[in-house]
């Protein structure tokens, strides 16, 4: 069963990753860098929601770390499992004159199977 949960929850997290890259590549296409988190956070909460009713998702903590890096934290639960779901983020800044703004540089998307817990 645990297997059955990980393969879910990995292809969910390949399609949301594949969205959210898309997204700031065109969208968020140069966002200051002080709304990077809130707009991520955003877009893989209301991405999850639309996408499977049943896969609750909960904000565990924001990482910042080296400068354009984002990690959130979440857990995460089926209607059979509780998991983890690590985003992690990694954006190029451009300084203007007014602030720093962002461009997508990488994007992963962890789930690991261990953190997998059956209800």
């Amino acid at each position: 069963m645990v297997n059955k949960v990980f393969v879910y929850v990995s292809s969910l997290a390949r399609e949301l990753r594949k969205v959210l890259q898309d997204k700031f590549e065109q969208e968020h296409k140069g966002i200051p860098l002080d709304n990077v988190e809130s707009v991520l956070r955003e877009e893989v909460e209301t991405w999850i929601n639309a996408r499977d009713k049943n896969t609750k998702l909960t904000h565990i903590r924001t990482t910042k770390g080296k400068s354009g890096e984002v990690t959130l934290d979440y857990s995460g639960q089926t209607k059979d499992a509780a998991f983890k779901l690590i985003v992690n983020a990694f954006f190029t800044l451009v300084q203007t004159h007014v602030k720093l703004i962002t461009y997508i540089k990488a994007l992963n998307i962890t789930v690991y199977k261990r953190d997998i817990v059956l209800k």
